[in-house]
């Protein structure tokens, strides 16, 4: 992006195109890509109302949960945009059952950026608050 388009927003990814930037950079393991997603105030909410705030935090999280999974992928099947707002459909993928499951995702983009993105998994073990140090989470 050049300085004029940083500057007016111009080169801005839509907020279709950002949703599928976030799950290539998670499922390619691009932390540094995935924490550019992000803008200043993002904020994470799992099914069950527990919050990340902060991008590192997130970032440091999906690192964690990578870990214990390996292979752990995102797989979308659909996609829903009204305005800013993209409803994702789709599934967790693992060869470790604990992490494979039916999920919804609702991201919120303001600015270019994801701001708010929130997470309905049937797997209580892939929660992201789980992997995270417990001062960053709150719930």
């Amino acid at each position: 992006m050049d300085l004029l388009g940083g500057i007016f927003g111009f080169n801005r990814l839509s907020p279709l195109e950002l949703a599928h930037e976030v799950i290539r950079a998670t499922n390619a393991r691009d932390y540094e890509a995935l924490g550019t997603l992000c803008g200043k105030r993002f904020v994470f909410v799992d099914g069950e109302g527990s919050r990340v705030e902060g991008c590192d935090e997130f970032v440091t999280a999906v690192k964690a949960l990578v870990a214990a999974a390996p292979d752990f992928t995102l797989d979308i099947d659909r996609y829903d945009v009204t305005g800013e707002n993209v409803v994702m459909h789709g599934q967790t993928s693992s060869s470790n059952p604990d992490f494979t499951s039916e999920a919804l995702w609702r991201m919120v983009v303001r600015r270019g950026r994801v701001q708010f993105l929130e997470n309905y998994v049937a797997s209580a073990k892939q929660r992201l608050v789980n992997f995270v140090p417990q001062q960053a989470a709150a719930g």
